[in-house]
């Protein structure tokens, strides 16, 4: 196949047209068409894509699409995406039989655009015809990318995957590669018959012999439905099926061989989760059949390619024996998470990368109401939902280097930045307040109709709030109420003060400002804030009321209320639905820490802590008086939800450790473990090994885990004897308390690295593995730990799974500087591993920074991403909330370090 030339490209500084030279013939091209967004008048219709693998020869394929269009305005150049792709034999047939020969192309690397240039101009409807090759990617994990398989002799066999989204659908196929650019695809492939499963978005329509090609086959899919180019995925390799009807639609999840027994949860999942959302947006599924597949290479936690959802095999295969209930649990959220997507983001598209959060955040919110209606046991909403996603939305969004939720995005290299907590965990966290604002039936009326009036469309921000105000009967202006939410960064501080009482009532003032801001015009902001205000009183119980504040500052009175009884208090967002920050007075801060173990909800207690967490972080809190409060829940705290966050608060306070003495480091531990030993008694006295409950045995195994890694001596008993009999096979360790149990072994040092790669290599189970791999970082032997980073590039870790044993080093005090320098001398290694990927880059750079605490971590951090800026294009917010991070951990640890140390010296003295 022959290359079409190059042709020149000449700019014209102080001119609005920009001058394209092929063959002598001069074309015109208006420059306010940049190309960050395709020219708007040609409009794809249809795709007939054909791909022709080369394996298992040749990691390459050919390929040709004809692409039905219409072209609104008569133009001698068509542009469209391509990148990495060589394109041959172009032409443009028009619907009257006219054909027009491509005689340049044209390409703008940065935009990942090529022009097709014409002698005449085209208008009207026709067919693009192009002729392409590629490369099978095989060190990165996107685009049309190598996934291997065990076969049926047990020998790995190469395979392919796709991941399009969110840009990558052009270095697979010539395309208009824009959401709102939905057309069908009829596609056909080509691949070697050791390739049995060939699978994509519909259902096989024919297999056929490759009649050119010995030992080859072409499989032809059914037409799609109008989708975006990111939704479109193929999959070839051989896997093990199960599968189930609903109705007409064919439900299978695919396994790899031999282990079809794991699909056998994730199915019944499935099922249950189309079968209520079909209820739920009262639209059914749309497609014939619905595939889950556990692929071995797969960048992000799944893909929602419609009809075809790609996962890790630890996000969706389930071992009766070996998979833990809280592992379990994540599985049904992201089953669910993905299947809320055949609604939200295939069925109804956002328009424009800005608006990603109406893909992500809404199927954030949902995934907790698809599994708090499966499996009432799970303490999904608002439980495990607060601290999941609301808490981690408002960390983030506490930075300065945040965005808001609707992100300005103009260069393809900007649209992977959007996929982060803001637009995922900030986009869900507002559409639980609404939801709580608006009532569970009217959000669902109104999500009913936004989901029939865009299906097979696209939408923006503004639809879903004109859906959701018709659904209130235009009593509520949903827009009016949301727009701060959305358009700017940042949430509302609701500060609160009480007035002098008279003897039979209580008046309070509520008054908001930005949380972080120092800026007097932005102080003036106003956001409309839904708030839940609790009131308790022995005498009167527990009063309930909800405002909407939506003024600077509002007073409120509490009738028969006292204040002045000190087992009173009033506490604002108790259910944490409010996406907002609380600062109170002196005096109803001081009630509230006095009674909160008399806060019936788990999150209202956990809100209290974050609250007071943020202060601390925002240089408005006191280190020592929220390590008092905590030390109170000591004898009543029994919520997974509170003892996650408060773990996740001593996690806060590592950047201390350098500047302790090992006796300090020593009285750290074991304040913590005076903290929760008597939760962990109770559990276990409670008999969680026998009976496995769910949420007590994910509190079991926090707590013992964070006990055992600080040095519990009797735990490391316990744990040595239990290992000891789980290596030698006389007894097996439950799968809920492997985590804890294998992290405790390795930092006690009752296991060895040789023994913990013998675990790792004895299993085939991607989740036990993952186990094995978080482990090995809690090693404090820095030799181990550089072995351990060492293997995390091996072959014998798939490239996904390396950041589990990265990002665990990193978390350790022995390994995190460690790490820095592993990092910086294989830094072209991770660039070309995760560079083009969602979200692993990302969570590298946070990894291997947010522990740093000095002047001099930071000056090393920037100076080495400055030198580096080139090869990190796109990643330039990630950096700023890097660097951010680092000023913040030196500001807390000089601001509260001596405090810190004379409270665990006081407490000390006071225990012994």
């Amino acid at each position: 196949m022959m290359n079409l030339p190059s042709s020149s490209l000449i700019f014209f500084v102080n001119s609005f047209v920009m001058k394209i030279t092929a063959n002598g013939v001069e074309h015109k091209w208006d420059r306010n068409e940049d190309l960050s967004r395709l020219p708007g008048h040609v409009t794809p219709l249809n795709y007939k894509l054909y791909f022709d693998f080369q394996l298992p020869d040749h990691f390459s394929y050919k390929g040709n699409v004809e692409i039905e269009v219409n072209v609104s305005k008569a133009s001698s150049i068509i542009w469209l995406h391509s990148v990495g792709l060589s394109l041959g034999d172009v032409c443009f047939n028009e619907e009257s039989g006219v054909k027009h020969k491509c005689i340049e192309v044209k390409t703008i690397k940065k935009k990942g655009v090529v022009g097709l240039i014409f002698l005449s101009s085209i208008s009207g409807n026709g067919s693009l015809h192009i002729h392409f090759t590629g490369n099978i990617k095989r060190e990165t994990l996107n685009g049309i990318y190598e996934n291997p398989f065990v076969n049926e002799d047990g020998d790995v066999s190469t395979g392919v995957c796709t991941l399009f989204a969110a840009t990558e659908a052009r270095s697979g196929f010539p395309c208009f590669d824009e959401p709102a650019l939905k057309a069908t695809f009829d596609l056909r492939v080509s691949s070697h018959t050791y390739l049995k499963t060939v699978l994509s978005n519909m259902p096989v329509k024919d297999t056929i012999e490759n009649i050119s090609k010995s030992e080859y086959k072409v499989t032809t899919f059914e037409r799609t439905p109008l989708m975006s180019t990111y939704l479109l995925c193929i999959v070839l390799g051989h896997y093990d099926r199960i599968k189930a009807s609903l109705g007409s639609t064919l439900i299978s999840v695919y396994t790899p061989l031999k282990r079809k027994d794991q699909g056998t949860f994730p199915l019944e999942v499935a099922i249950k989760c189309v079968e209520f959302f079909s209820s739920y947006f009262d639209v059914p599924y749309s497609l014939p059949k619905l595939d889950l597949i556990a692929v071995s290479r797969l960048s992000v936690g799944a893909m929602e390619n419609w009809g075809l959802i790609t996962y890790r095999e630890s996000g969706l295969l389930v071992d009766q024996n070996h998979t833990a209930p809280s592992h379990r649990q994540k599985i049904a959220s992201l089953v669910s998470h993905e299947i809320s997507h055949q609604w939200f983001g295939n069925l109804v598209t956002m328009s424009w990368w800005s608006d990603l959060w109406l893909n992500e955040g809404l199927a954030t919110f949902v995934q907790y109401i698809g599994v708090r209606d499966l499996f009432p046991d799970y303490p999904a909403l608002p439980d495990q939902f607060c601290v999941n996603t609301s808490v981690p939305a408002l960390r983030q969004d506490a930075l300065e280097s945040s965005h808001p939720i609707r992100v300005s995005i103009k260069e393809s290299s900007e649209i992977s930045s959007a996929f982060d907590r803001i637009t995922y965990c900030k986009g869900a966290s507002v559409i639980f307040m609404l939801h709580n604002y608006l009532g569970e039936l009217t959000f669902r009326d109104g999500m009913r109709l936004y989901v029939k009036k865009y299906s097979f469309s696209n939408a923006e921000t503004e639809d879903l709030w004109e859906c959701l105000s018709e659904a209130t009967g235009r009593k509520i202006n949903v827009e009016n109420i949301m727009r701060e939410w959305t358009t700017l960064k940042g949430y509302p501080l609701v500060r609160v003060s009480c007035l002098e009482s008279e003897s039979d009532s209580t008046s309070i003032v509520l008054n908001q400002i930005p949380f972080t801001s120092n800026d007097a015009q932005e102080n003036e902001i106003i956001w409309n804030i839904p708030i839940t205000i609790h009131s308790y009183s022995p005498s009167n119980g527990l009063d309930s009321r909800s405002i909407l504040l939506d003024s600077k500052e509002i007073e409120l009175k509490f009738d028969s209320f006292d204040l002045s009884d000190l087992n009173s208090f009033i506490q604002i967002n108790p259910d944490f639905s409010g996406f907002f920050r609380t600062a109170y007075s002196e005096r109803l801060s001081k009630a509230l820490s006095k009674n909160i173990s008399e806060i019936q909800s788990p999150v209202g207690r956990l809100c209290l802590i974050d609250d007071r967490v943020s202060m601390i972080m925002a240089d408005g809190g006191s280190t020592v008086r929220l390590l008092e409060m905590i030390s109170s829940l000591r004898e009543t705290e029994t919520s997974f939800v509170v003892w996650q966050n408060i773990c996740g608060f001593f996690f806060v306070l590592r950047t201390f450790f350098d500047d302790f003495s090992k006796a300090e480091s020593d009285m750290f531990d074991r304040f913590c473990i005076y903290i929760m030993e008597p939760c962990l008694e109770k559990i276990k006295t409670g008999g969680f090994v026998s009976n496995n409950h769910h949420p007590d045995a994910m509190l079991y195994s926090t707590l013992i885990g964070q006990v055992g890694t600080r040095g519990h001596k009797k735990v490391h008993e316990e744990v040595s004897k239990a290992l000891k009999g789980h290596l030698d096979g006389t007894s097996i360790i439950p799968a809920a308390l492997r985590n804890s149990h294998f992290k405790i072994a390795a930092s006690s040092g009752c296991v060895n690295l040789s023994q913990m790669l013998s675990l790792y290599r004895d299993t085939d189970l991607i989740e036990e593995k993952n186990r094995v791999l978080y482990a090995m970082g809690y090693f404090k032997d820095e030799n181990v730990l550089s072995q351990v980073l060492d293997f995390s590039l091996s072959s014998e870790v798939q490239p996904q799974e390396s950041l589990v044993a990265i990002c665990s080093v990193c978390a350790n005090k022995h390994g995190y500087r460690l790490v820095w320098s592993f990092f910086t001398a294989n830094f072209d290694k991770f660039v070309e591993r995760y560079g083009r990927g969602l979200f692993l880059m990302e969570r590298l750079l946070k990894a291997v920074t947010e522990s740093f605490c000095t002047e001099s971590d930071l000056k090393k951090v920037r100076e080495f991403f400055i030198k580096k800026s080139t090869s990190l294009e796109g990643f330039e917010r990630n950096i700023s909330q890097a660097e951010e991070t680092i000023r913040l951990n030196i500001t807390l640890k000089n601001r509260d370090l001596e405090g810190v140390k004379d409270f665990l010296y006081n407490w000390h003295s006071n225990i012994n």
